[in-house]
């Protein structure tokens, strides 16, 4: 299940305990806030700013049974996850001249596939291969081009 995110004024900010996870200290406090929530958060370094006691925050609330007594619940207090947003990543989009270059790529490694395979090919064999693999690809490309 995850976090209800909420905005609230804190209204305390109580160090707990340390404890450790994966090789890390944490750092626990106990954090009440003025719409009446409470739970526990947990922090890499023991004076984290973010919930400070008088300043309205965003932040997550997500309920578990307790071991101990299944009717009881321990809240988790958390920062506010940031939306996910679809990211920028990756290369620009192709012009029609990147794609033009890579058919001639194409057309000269298959005239080398052809050259490779048949001894008896010429110089003027392969420029003939070459030309027609680069028309063909270039035809191919105007058929899925659109500006």
């Amino acid at each position: 299940m995850a976090a209800e995110q909420k905005k609230s004024k804190v209204l305390s900010n109580a160090f707990n305990r340390t404890w450790d996870w994966q090789g890390n200290t944490m750092y626990s406090h106990n954090i009440k806030f003025e719409n009446g929530d409470s739970g526990q958060a947990n922090f890499k370094t023991q004076n984290d700013t973010y919930f400070q006691v008088g300043k309205e925050v965003e932040y997550g609330i997500e309920g578990t049974p307790r071991k101990d007594d299944p009717l009881q619940t321990n809240w988790k207090i958390s920062k506010p996850k940031k939306p996910f947003t679809q990211g920028g990543g990756g290369a620009a989009p192709k012009g029609i001249k990147e794609y033009k270059a890579e058919v001639v790529l194409v057309a000269m490694k298959n005239a080398a596939q052809v050259i490779a395979i048949r001894d008896d090919l010429t110089d003027k064999d392969f420029k003939q291969y070459l030309k027609a693999f680069i028309s063909a690809g270039v035809a191919e490309l105007k058929t899925h081009w659109v500006e």
